[in-house]
């Protein structure tokens, strides 16, 4: 039997207040930080089955493109002295009272923020050092839950013209279950071989923007989720996953603390009261994957480099876990799970580096904020047609070379 494996981590991630808050993306603003009401975390996994180890590290932070980290390989291949980058996933979950570090602005551009970047590579290399060192054997289960009413479909067709949920709050009952929409949970759960808990992974559909545009730094609700449950399950760590939730707001968007913590809270507790079925654990394998797209014009982003989209594939027996860059909407995920051969398939979104919205096709016909052109939003038009494409094709390869291992 193959036995899967794994070690855990938790690193202080939180930089200088001066590393600031992203206040506009359309302007080019981002504004200092006045005080932290919680730290913000990294949060280190790693897998291993027969030799083979795989890091996924997750950040509270807005998303981080291959501008800002003065190149994508280059800053993963300083990771790990263990781990090839092309074994180590990077996620962020998208938290947006956290330091501006997707490139939106110039901040990335100061001396304090190449300092941090610094930092930041010096602690994850020993988070994921620290997570080999402690590599245990483990059981997997998979749970699932939804929640109604704390998030929605944001784009809103009203008198022909799509508007944001946000300029109508509070909102209206009516909007809740306009689609798409994705109100799942989705958990894995690792545990020792005497049942103690190592890792819960929570997969949610939101943007973290109940504190947006504040002047202090927090990780959101996705932050509070995990505080909660590690809070309950003290033996464990927890880690958050957001989905394809380009589309999607809660409904208290800029609101505040406590709807960060109510909301956070609220999916802690789905997850505690989920059932639990224990899943194969192999085999378990990894498939990296870059398209390069086309950067539409007066978007003001000049690399080519930005315009990299990466795919990393991660299979656990007949679990797929799908890490797409950028902020991709829930048809995309839906598309892509409709179309995949795995009994269960989790699409992740702002993974890797941040290359802005990636809207379906339709929605560039609609219209709206996600189409930019801008920092925001640059990738050619067709770009999503082909992402699902190219991800339903390593899928169906990689569920064919399953049945050979």
């Amino acid at each position: 039997m193959k036995k899967l494996k794994i070690g855990t981590s938790v690193i202080d991630i939180t930089g200088p207040l001066e590393l600031g808050i992203l206040m506009s993306s359309v302007k080019e603003q981002y504004c200092a930080f006045d005080h932290v009401r919680l730290p913000l975390k990294g949060r280190i996994l790693v897998l291993e089955q027969q030799g083979e180890k795989v890091g996924i590290v997750t950040l509270d932070l807005l998303g981080m493109s291959d501008s800002a980290v003065g190149g994508w390989d280059n800053f993963k291949m300083s990771l790990s002295d263990e781990l090839s980058m092309d074994k180590i996933i990077m996620v962020c979950t998208h938290t947006h009272s956290s330091h501006e570090t997707a490139g939106l602005t110039d901040l990335y551009k100061t001396t304090l923020f190449g300092e941090w970047l610094n930092e930041l590579k010096i602690k994850i290399k020993s988070g994921i050092k620290k997570a080999i060192s402690n590599l245990q054997e483990c059981k997997i289960y998979l749970g699932s839950s939804a929640l109604r009413g704390f998030s929605l479909q944001r784009r809103i067709l009203k008198n022909g013209e799509v508007i944001m949920s946000d300029s109508i709050q509070p909102i209206d009952k009516k909007y809740f279950d306009l689609g798409p929409i994705d109100h799942r949970i989705r958990s894995l759960k690792f545990t020792s071989l005497t049942g103690e808990n190592i890792a819960t992974l929570i997969h949610a559909v939101c943007h973290p923007v109940h504190e947006m545009c504040s002047d202090y730094v927090s990780p959101d609700f996705p932050g509070e989720a995990c505080i909660t449950f590690e809070e309950k399950n003290p033996n464990g760590i927890c880690v958050f996953f957001n989905g394809a939730c380009g589309d999607i707001n809660p409904p208290t968007v800029s609101e505040g603390v406590q709807a960060a913590q109510k909301h956070g809270k609220v999916i802690a507790k789905e997850v505690e009261k989920m059932k639990w079925d224990e899943v194969e654990s192999a085999p378990m394998s990894i498939q990296t994957s870059a398209l390069s797209f086309r950067i539409r014009e007066n978007s003001g982003i000049n690399s080519d480099a930005d315009g990299i989209y990466r795919i990393n594939t991660l299979i656990i027996g007949d679990i797929a876990m799908v890490f797409l860059s950028g902020e991709n909407f829930t048809d995309t995920a839906y598309a892509i799970e409709n179309d995949s051969p795995f009994k269960t398939t989790i699409v992740i979104g702002y993974a890797e580096n941040y290359v802005g919205y990636v809207p379906p096709r339709r929605v560039f016909e609609e219209g709206g904020y996600e189409v930019g052109p801008g920092k925001w939003s640059y990738l050619e038009i067709n770009a999503e047609e082909i992402i699902v494409e190219k991800t339903v094709q390593i899928l169906h390869q990689l569920k064919s070379n399953a049945w050979k291992l």
